[in-house]
């Protein structure tokens, strides 16, 4: 008896060793990124156009008045999606107000081949979204940050790291998804889990329709899972929440407790809600019946969504540019 009490001890110190000592993903390094200056070696003509592997129309999209605008939008998709899943949101209101738009498109993302996501990284996506800022800082003078879901993420740290920022749109943002046990993704052994759990080395959302996969992955590799929730939980830590002074707005699928986002969790929205320390921001609920409710394709009453964005902006003093200061030639 005294031996086997003596083993079972070492053999729980040997698992917990074994268990802490497993894969997880690294975290971005947000306070060491550089910022780098596109203003001089800025060539439009390299965003217009759909670089080779990637999916038709899923490649960076930019709108450009022909020179800088007061106000840049810098739009950030969220995980398996493409710039696609925040149109026409982010036309419109480029359009409205007469400002530029950028909408990087996110490492590993929209990309041609049989293992989609499988090279996504937590840390190669912020390197995306940086590019995106360096390309806003190029475009306009101050930069409205919007984005959709895991891009909330992202979002946050930019505007902790972009002292231009002038307001945060966020649209379902997934401060953390659904699923309550997608904490353990980015434990030790979590991309594992997902695998044993799945069943599978591809996770399948389920949605068999055309425009889906044109723009999103159906399909993708379960070890990008890991690097999502990365995102998710250092993006939306409390240090970066504290900096968004500027005005903010969030909105929601939610209609209620039987009717709301499926895919992330709207008690958590709340929750980051009441974090921001900005005195002008904003929660706002929509009938939408999708989780990418920017998006015209899914959300059937976008026009609700688009007004009331537009209205949250003007409230806060954003004017359109008057058309005779912008230089229409490209």
């Amino acid at each position: 008896m005294r031996k086997k009490r003596f083993y079972i001890p070492g053999i729980l110190a040997l698992l917990a060793i074994l268990y802490f000592a497993g894969p997880e993903p690294a975290s971005p390094d947000y306070y060491n990124t550089v910022v780098g200056d596109r203003t001089s070696n800025l060539k439009l003509s390299n965003y217009l156009e759909t670089p080779e592997g990637v999916k038709p129309n899923n490649h960076t999209r930019c709108i450009h008045k022909g020179s800088p605008t007061p106000y840049v939008i810098l739009y950030i998709h969220g995980f398996s999606a493409s710039p696609e899943e925040g149109s026409p949101t982010v036309e419109q209101i480029s359009s409205h107000f007469g400002w530029n738009a950028v909408s990087p498109r996110l490492h590993a993302h929209g990309l041609l081949g049989d293992n989609p996501l499988l090279e996504f990284r937590a840390d190669s996506a912020w390197a995306s979204a940086v590019k995106g800022l360096e390309l806003a800082r190029a475009f306009g003078d101050s930069i409205i940050v919007i984005s959709t879901s895991t891009g909330g993420a992202l979002a946050t740290r930019i505007a902790e790291l972009e002292p231009r920022v002038a307001a945060m749109i966020y649209y379902s943002p997934n401060v953390s998804p659904a699923d309550p046990s997608a904490f353990i993704l980015n434990n030790p052994w979590g991309g594992h889990i997902a695998k044993l759990v799945i069943g599978s080395n591809f996770r399948d959302v389920e949605i068999n329709e055309p425009y889906y996969e044109k723009y999103w992955n159906r399909f993708y590799r379960v070890e990008s899972l890991p690097n999502m929730q990365e995102l998710v939980e250092t993006g939306f830590a409390n240090e970066a929440i504290a900096s968004l002074n500027m005005p903010v707005m969030i909105g929601a699928w939610y209609v209620n407790d039987s009717i709301q986002d499926e895919v992330v969790s709207v008690p958590a929205m709340r929750d980051f809600f009441e974090k921001i320390p900005s005195a002008k921001k904003v929660f706002v609920e929509f009938d939408a019946g999708t989780h990418v409710i920017a998006n015209g394709h899914y959300n059937k009453n976008i026009r609700n969504l688009i007004d009331t964005s537009l209205e949250f902006l003007e409230e806060q003093g954003f004017q359109p540019v008057a058309q005779d200061t912008l230089n229409s030639q490209l």
